[in-house]
């Protein structure tokens, strides 16, 4: 459950791609089938895809968790549904540092706006409501669980309302103008104790939940051990729950040997006070919208 991926099909031979679906990042790339670092991953090229053009342009992001990406700005044909959509922009990475060696994916998918675009491309959730492959530029995003066996899904254009309970959406004006997606919250309670917070950033791409010095070492104390405890994130009028187990991290071992689990809610002193990061334990438990035509947020519980 430390990312979550999709296949994505590209190029006239129609390859298929594993992809990392980022929120918080706004770049398509996959690998180059030359690169030194590709290992067991797909790549693409000429022998591949005789659809893709490869321009001089080129293209470096570094991501927050250390992977770092430099290659070139391309575009391919990328196929959805039925629909083969051409030209549709994507980094043809040469070099990979960190994904390739923590993850099954080959790739990102970046759901971010353009505004946060390394590459100055548009997206291919942009591209896509342009050229009229999808109704328009939105998405909605329902991350699965490994240990309950059941499915995630990305539905571009429109949301999947047999996922998700109608009744329970709360929606937040986008709090961001970076291209990231950010919502006001109106409060994060532990046992009924309520931790402060106004605002937080939605990222499938974070393995954790992030929170500014001292709140996430605050959180922490109040959920000590392996005791289940009741976390809940309010939303406008709705509340949704957190399951406990989401909140724990992998095993490590101390000096003296013993065993132990991290916590997947972490403190920085690099964030905003009252903003914070709900990564993947928050989004398993929700089913989120994003409407980039609208610059909204919406969250619902679960169906």
């Amino acid at each position: 459950d430390k990312s979550f991926v999709s296949l994505v099909t590209l190029g006239d031979q129609r390859k298929n791609f594993k992809v990392l679906l980022d929120t918080g990042s706004a770049d398509f790339w996959v690998p180059s089938e030359t690169s030194a670092t590709l290992g067991a991953h797909s790549g693409i090229g000429p022998h591949s895809s005789t659809t893709l053009q490869v321009s001089a342009s080129q293209f470096n992001v570094a991501y927050e968790d250390g992977t770092q990406v430099a290659g070139r700005v391309g575009a391919d044909t990328l196929t959805v549904g039925r629909v083969a959509v051409p030209a549709v922009p994507v980094g043809v990475a040469s070099n990979v540092q960190g994904l390739m060696t923590g993850t099954k994916a080959d790739g990102i998918l970046g759901l971010a706006s353009s505004l946060k675009s390394r590459m100055g491309q548009h997206t291919v959730l942009e591209t896509l409501a342009a050229r009229g492959a999808i109704p328009g530029p939105l998405f909605g995003l329902k991350l699965p669980r490994l240990a309950d066996r059941n499915a995630g899904e990305l539905s571009l254009g429109a949301p999947n309302f047999s996922k998700f309970n109608a009744q329970t959406q709360a929606a937040s004006v986008n709090t961001r103008i970076d291209g990231l997606w950010g919502i006001r919250v109106a409060g994060i309670t532990v046992n009924n104790r309520r931790i402060p917070i106004t605002k937080a950033i939605l990222d499938s791409g974070a393995e954790a939940i992030t929170a500014p010095t001292p709140a996430g070492g605050q959180f922490n104390q109040m959920i000590p051990g392996v005791i289940q405890h009741v976390i809940v994130v309010t939303i406008g009028q709705q509340t949704f729950p957190i399951q406990a187990r989401d909140l724990v991290g992998p095993f490590v071992q101390n000096l003296d040997g013993v065993n132990y689990c991290l916590s997947l809610v972490q403190d920085s002193r690099n964030r905003a006070q009252g903003e914070w990061i709900l990564g993947i334990p928050f989004l398993k438990n929700v089913y989120s919208i994003y409407d980039q035509s609208r610059n909204t947020v919406t969250i619902a519980r679960l169906a």
